[in-house]
């Protein structure tokens, strides 16, 4: 059985203590391809994801999905939950900085939401889900 890490709640976004290098995830199945990163929710902008030895590129190779909104508002930074695994290659290596402390905390209702989206409606953004918007624009 895995062991749980848990860790120190960082909203600095650069506690070495939260900084997760190497880790490995293998794509078996297309539903592979949407995950949770080992160490939970995670800073976006601090996350690298590789090919071998080549740096992938947001957008284009992954997309960080599911923004944790309470970790985002606290720390000023956006953090996600998810990751999405756009390229075709099936081993990836993660370097990426979490959010920790009470942010770690995942729910069954996240984890029947990544169940539930079907891989062709990852890219769909509601309106309602955009935090941070103006009320009227000029």
């Amino acid at each position: 059985m895995p062991v749980l890490t848990t860790y120190p709640l960082d909203l600095s976004g650069v506690q070495v203590s939260n900084r997760i290098t190497g880790e490995i995830k293998t794509i078996t199945q297309s539903a592979d391809r949407v995950f949770i990163p080992t160490g939970g929710p995670f800073y976006t902008k601090s996350l690298k994801v590789f090919q071998g030895t080549r740096l992938l590129q947001p957008v284009t190779d992954y997309i960080a999905l599911e923004l944790n909104r309470d970790g985002s508002l606290a720390s000023g930074k956006e953090v996600c939950n998810v990751l999405f695994i756009k390229n075709t290659a099936t081993s990836f290596r993660l370097d990426y900085q979490v959010i920790g402390g009470v942010y770690s905390d995942f729910s069954n209702e996240l984890i029947g939401l990544i169940n539930a989206t079907p891989l062709d409606k990852l890219n769909v953004l509601t309106w309602g889900s955009i935090i941070g918007k103006p009320t009227t624009f000029p």
